[in-house]
């Protein structure tokens, strides 16, 4: 039975690990953005709370760069 729970734990895990990679993925960042313009359009007039919107290759390779220790 404790090789079961284990096996089971381990496989949650990696599909938790698997899900936790989607992070990084291009739907993501479009659906943080298309969900930031959607609260901006509902109320009008407040600050943004987001920098202003770049193009996910930009997004990327600055990501990219600051997680690889890069200078500014």
């Amino acid at each position: 039975m404790s090789m079961r729970r284990a096996a089971i734990a381990t496989a949650l895990l990696l599909i938790g690990t698997a899900g936790l990679s989607a992070c990084s993925s291009r739907a993501w960042y479009d659906g943080l953005q298309a969900s930031e313009a959607r609260r901006q359009a509902h109320y009008a007039g407040e600050p943004a709370r987001t920098a202003p919107r770049v193009d996910f290759a930009t997004y990327s390779a600055e990501r990219d760069r600051v997680n690889s220790g890069g200078a500014p």
